[in-house]
């Protein structure tokens, strides 16, 4: 079972609680999967809710944050999540 898991694509998500659009992810990505976007309280939820990232209440503060943008050129090579200083990047498989 992990072998066909570990087959699966998997994507970068961010959690909007902690990404404060510092753009380190910007900077490191070697395939430019992000970039910083302003985000409202209302694109905060659309934007994360199939990754069941919307917490309750369905708001973030507003302002920058990153956005992965190209996420299928993700190679998972998962520099993005270790130079996060908010560690606010993860990966899931994607559907």
């Amino acid at each position: 079972m992990a072998e066909v898991e570990s087959n699966r694509k998997k994507i970068p998500v961010i959690d909007y609680n902690k990404c404060t659009g510092r753009g380190v992810c910007v900077e490191v990505c070697p395939e430019d999967i992000f970039e910083i976007r302003n985000l409202d309280q209302i694109a905060f939820c659309e934007e994360t809710k199939a990754a069941g990232l919307c917490p309750e209440p369905h708001y973030a503060t507003k302002g920058k944050r990153s956005y992965p943008v190209n996420i299928d050129n993700c190679t998972e090579c998962r520099i993005c999540i270790e130079k996060c200083p908010e560690h606010a990047i993860r990966l899931i498989i994607k559907e």
